[in-house]
């Protein structure tokens, strides 16, 4: 890739730096030392997310970007993320935070009050809405220096290098590429070429204010601001409409809409008003695949003017499905288990699996399990449970478990982080349950939609909650007659996920894992790549294998 920054930013020889980037000083010394041919990534996160965003530095690091932006809710997280690298021994990043609009009086009545660090908080949480709103001031601030803003969420993955296609034409022509979903995904989005008070910045910038004006409204009862992703559409709305204002979106918030400020604006949300474009893409083009048109390749994209102070020309488009296709989406299309991959920046909001279908576990933790089982979440930025460390065990306990709320990081991670299912735990600590290589294959070979098998994953569970060991799941060849597929090649069946399955091959030499064993049985369970690497951090000693009490026998309901 032309933006391969690692040496570059290594030449630099600046070691990390953390710092408000509400200070211009700090701002201007970030971009220096941080930025890559005027292009920047910028992902945010909190306590419970930390070992997200070091998954994502491993992912970005592999690409050999180096030009990211750790932005967090303050320093104490970022102390956090700095003892989980230094834990991992990884090399070190650096963190900022913006102390605006945090510093803001407004979020007493309208969040968990200023500045709120989420590292720092001894119960309960700060909302999600706080950093939301300083990730937008950052970012705006970065477009008003003429940087380029690749903006990600930790729950984003690189499938290919997205460069290849925002800098070559038509899309190097656009200002801001969003991700659509109603009308624009918060998560996922692309501005460049933009100058402060124009276009894309005025959009992001938008955002801020219109969060600053929420703010400053005085509310009886304490409330939680309307989610980002309607300011962002709000602000869109506006700037394609010429510039006017648009308040719809936040106005269907329940507290809002009975304020004045929302006076006039209730009614459904009005849209962006796209227009189709026909453009010819070369045929050494990146595009990975597109139609035909009188024998010529064309792509037709969705765009749309954006309102602009100086009357310069900015466009906004609507990101085709390869360049930031949607997770759930992708994911039912087959697109993130192709090789080589068609698609290049992949946010995995919506993908899910369960492998109790009845389950309605979509947010606690299934997508993370699906990142994991899929191969798109490194075991090494899991955080091994202290447990592990305590359990006879001469080995000094790591760095980044003498964290900064509880006792330890990971036991903060145990207390809050888990309930919501945002705890990346490894828990490595006991003896490990395997089930009969026998009962396994022959679980395989029935069909019976998957009924053997769920009944060696039940007593398996069972067996290792009663005995105090650790269950890994076994997994099961993807071509068996019950795991249900759309396509020869496209696994349709949320209870499996094929493991690694960014790996090339045949489906017959793929292996499918159980996924979302419910959700309070999960502390009881590894998947097999998590135990093989518990196993290599416990010292690589032999597994415990405990034969499953056999179906019908007489004593099975006796002992399990």
């Amino acid at each position: 890739s032309r933006y391969f920054s690692t040496t570059a930013l290594a030449l630099r020889g600046v070691a990390h730096v953390d710092g408000d980037l509400a200070d211009d000083a700090v701002l201007r010394g970030a971009l220096a030392w941080r930025s890559f041919r005027h292009e920047v990534i910028l992902f945010a996160f909190d306590f419970c997310a930390v070992a997200d965003a070091i998954n994502l530095i491993l992912v970005l690091r592999r690409a050999g970007f180096e030009h990211f932006l750790p932005f967090t809710d303050g320093q104490q997280t970022c102390t956090v993320l700095h003892r989980a690298m230094l834990a991992r021994k990884m090399l070190p990043s650096p963190c900022y935070w913006s102390s605006w609009p945090s510093m803001h009086p407004g979020w007493t009545r309208w969040g968990s009050g200023p500045r709120c660090v989420s590292a720092s908080r001894s119960s309960g949480r700060c909302v999600i809405e706080q950093l939301w709103a300083a990730r937008y001031h950052v970012c705006a601030r970065l477009l008003a220096a003429r940087v380029s803003v690749l903006h990600m969420d930790t729950d984003t993955v690189l499938l290919t290098d997205p460069y290849a296609a925002l800098k070559a034409p038509p899309l190097s022509s656009y200002n801001l590429i969003i991700l659509p979903e109603s009308p624009a995904n918060g998560g996922l989005w692309y501005a460049q070429k933009t100058r402060e008070g124009d276009g894309a910045h005025r959009v992001i910038a938008q955002v801020v204010e219109s969060t600053v004006r929420v703010l400053d409204v005085p509310v009886r009862r304490k409330a939680v601001p309307p989610y980002d992703q309607a300011l962002l559409g709000d602000a869109l709305v506006g700037s394609t409409r010429g510039g006017a204002e648009h308040r719809r979106f936040q106005c269907m918030h329940p507290v809002l809409q009975r304020l004045p400020m929302c006076n006039g604006s209730h009614g459904r949300p009005k849209g962006i008003p796209w227009r189709r474009r026909v453009v010819h893409v070369p045929k050494q083009s990146v595009w990975p695949s597109y139609p035909y048109e009188r024998g010529r390749p064309t792509e037709v994209l969705i765009e749309a003017p954006l309102a602009s102070a100086s009357g310069r020309v900015e466009r906004v488009l609507r990101a085709p499905g390869w360049l930031f296709p949607a997770g759930w989406d992708a994911q039912r299309s087959g697109l993130l288990a192709q090789s080589p991959f068609r698609g290049s920046v992949a946010h995995l909001l919506g993908v899910r699996c369960r492998w109790c279908e009845s389950s309605e576990d979509l947010d606690h933790g299934a997508k993370w399990e699906w990142q994991h089982l899929a191969g798109y979440f490194s075991p090494h930025a899991l955080t091994l449970s202290p447990p592990h460390w305590h359990a006879g065990s001469a080995q000094k306990r790591p760095s980044d478990t003498q964290g900064s709320r509880f006792t330890s990081y990971t036991d903060e991670l145990n207390a809050a982080c888990t309930r919501s299912g945002r705890a990346r735990v490894l828990y490595a600590s006991r003896q490990l349950l395997f089930a009969p290589a026998q009962e396994v294959l022959a679980a395989e070979a029935a069909d019976d939609d998957g009924a053997a098998a769920r009944d060696v994953v039940r007593r398996l569970v069972v067996l290792a909650l009663l005995t105090g060991r650790m269950a890994v799941l076994p997994t099961f060849n993807c071509s068996a007659p019950w795991v249900r597929k759309s396509s020869p090649h496209v696994l349709d069946d949320l209870r499996l996920i094929e493991v690694g399955m960014a790996v090339d091959g045949p489906v017959h030499a793929k292996r499918c894992s159980p996924c979302n064993v419910q959700f309070d049985c999960r502390r009881h369970v590894l998947s097999e790549v998590q135990a093989r690497h518990a196993l290599r951090l416990a010292g690589g000693g032999p597994p415990v294998k405990v034969a499953l009490p056999l179906v019908g026998a007489p004593d099975t309901a006796r002992r399990v």
